[in-house]
């Protein structure tokens, strides 16, 4: 079964003034696994409250003439929610591919006395070396803090959902180790 991910937009969408990153809009008839940017819509005939630019040149588009958003691929299941919008998608909507990961160790200790050892271990991580896009390593439980996680949870960039874009591919590793016990 896989893990699931919290689709977040960029955007403060919920206006709080936080730095969190705020969810994005569910389209439950969208494709699945899709994401999409949206695009900003200007009232023409409010230009004039926009005011002009450094030129002199009346500035069209602007926050004071700003009434919507349209999303820039309407089938998307996933669409970035930009300032105001209400975010609809819940928690942990996205599935990620799962880790399929397999590790061995091989033993072997030698005793010396009743309570002197020694004992030389190998040990293989991703054994049939499967393909393992995630945020950190297989061998650690821990992150190696890589900010592209919210690259792979943003439907407006490139890298959504695409973890083979974003994250390591997380190799087999093999390593040899030695025990003195006593």
């Amino acid at each position: 079964t896989p893990e699931f991910g919290d689709v977040q937009s960029t955007a403060d969408a919920n206006l709080n003034g936080d730095a969190a990153p705020d969810r994005a809009v569910f389209n439950p008839k969208g494709v699945k696994g899709t994401g999409s940017g949206t695009t900003g819509v200007y009232d023409p005939s409010r230009a004039g409250l926009c005011g002009v630019d450094d030129s002199g040149a009346p500035v069209v588009q602007c926050n004071a003439n700003l009434v919507g958003y349209t999303a820039d691929n309407p089938n998307a299941q996933y669409i970035t929610a930009a300032k105001g919008v209400y975010a609809n998608a819940g928690r942990n909507t996205l599935p990620v591919r799962p880790i399929n990961d397999w590790d061995a160790t091989a033993v072997k200790r030698i005793n010396f006395t009743e309570r002197y050892s020694f004992e030389f271990q190998a040990q293989a991580i991703n054994v049939f070396n499967h393909s393992q896009y995630i945020s950190g390593y297989l061998s650690q439980i821990n992150s190696y803090g890589d900010t592209g996680a919210l690259n792979f949870l943003n439907p407006g960039n490139t890298q959504f959902n695409q973890p083979q874009l974003v994250f390591p591919n997380n190799a087999r590793q093999m390593q040899l180790a030695v025990k003195l016990i006593f």
